[in-house]
């Protein structure tokens, strides 16, 4: 016969409500163990064209799906001056040297400050490592920094005294259009993550685009 005194049902009422209580954290921690969705990182690495110079920045992103993110960065690099450009410098020394008679040097740095936007989508993935390519497009800011002297001296802001005026090749900060892309690799511990990155940028300056090789590493975090 079936027990059906009001003791026995209170004690299976008691045991259900102990094993929902139970479920409940169980679900909570589940829903707590979604992967991060947004990342931020500071960047740190080399950047050349024709001379090789420092590359620093932050980088700042978000998931879109499991493989596709998108992010935004800012990066300076130290000179991306090209050899024409550096040429046409030597050349202006050249002809100030020859006209005055005495040794004339003639040099261009050339920092710039590049405000990108890209994707990145990853084509691998081994645990907590992963390989990917991006695209990007933005804008950069080129200042030109030319520097020269005659017999020693420097006598780049006294040009016009020997009859040299520099062209927005040589003088002058600059705004243009800059696209490109790259491969890297991110490892992931945790919500920390450590990226490196090899790409090109073109920075579409005047009369001649400076072509940017890339090489960074970025330390960054998972919110």
């Amino acid at each position: 016969m079936r027990d059906i005194r009001p003791g026995s049902r209170l004690v299976r009422f008691a045991v259900f409500l102990a094993g929902l209580a139970s479920a409940v954290p169980v679900a909570a921690q589940t829903v707590a163990a979604q992967e991060s969705q947004w990342f931020l990182g500071g960047t740190g690495g080399a950047a050349a064209v024709q001379n090789i110079g420092a590359a620093f920045g932050a980088e700042i992103g978000a998931r879109v799906t499991d493989r596709l993110i998108v992010f935004g960065e800012v990066l300076d690099a130290t000179d991306v001056a090209t050899r024409r450009r550096i040429g046409t410098a030597q050349d202006v020394a050249a002809a100030l040297q020859a006209s005055q008679g005495v040794a004339a040097t003639g040099t261009l740095k050339a920092p710039a400050a590049l405000f990108m936007g890209g994707l990145r989508y990853v084509i691998h993935q081994n645990g907590d490592l992963r390989l990917f390519v991006q695209g990007v497009a933005g804008v950069a800011r080129v200042t030109f920094q030319p520097t020269f002297t005659l017999a020693g001296a420097n006598i780049t802001s006294q040009l016009a005294q020997f009859g040299v005026t520099l062209g927005a090749d040589l003088a002058g900060t600059t705004t243009k259009a800059a696209f490109g892309g790259g491969v890297g690799a991110d490892l992931r511990r945790g919500v920390w993550y450590i990226e490196g990155q090899f790409g090109v940028v073109s920075i579409r300056t005047p009369s001649q685009a400076s072509n940017v090789i890339q090489a960074t590493a970025t330390f960054g975090r998972w919110f």
